[in-house]
């Protein structure tokens, strides 16, 4: 769960796999690591961390301002380790979804700020 070569790949990126021939027919040269399998952990825990805060957070909306933040904190962690197009931003190289994640995080923040204000 460390490295993989993503056999069979659907972009038919990489070296020709031995044995295969045909359109998805290639693996990657160098081993990535298996992100797919890192978002679903991640997701099974953030699921975990909202069923908890479910019954403790009775504001509502501020449950979904959570999620917001924390979906947007596993995005961008699994961002940071994925092989992405970076661009140029301010003197920092995000990525696309990085800056998706960024914003993800705002609007939680914002959100939970806003639902608290309006209960007060």
């Amino acid at each position: 769960m460390v490295a993989y070569t993503y056999p069979n790949n659907v972009l038919s990126e990489g070296i020709p796999v031995p044995g295969y021939e045909g359109q998805w027919s290639n693996r990657l040269p160098l081993p990535v690591f298996p992100t797919p399998f890192y978002e679903t952990v991640m997701g099974l825990l953030l699921f975990a961390g909202l069923w908890f805060l479910r019954s403790r957070i009775l504001a509502p909306g501020v449950l979904f301002g959570v999620y917001l933040i924390m979906n947007g904190t596993e995005r961008f962690l699994i961002e940071k380790i994925r092989v992405n197009t970076t661009n140029e931003l301010l003197g920092f190289h995000p990525s696309q979804a990085e800056l998706i994640a960024l914003a993800l995080i705002l609007v939680g923040v914002g959100v939970i700020l806003y639902k608290r204000k309006a209960k007060a």
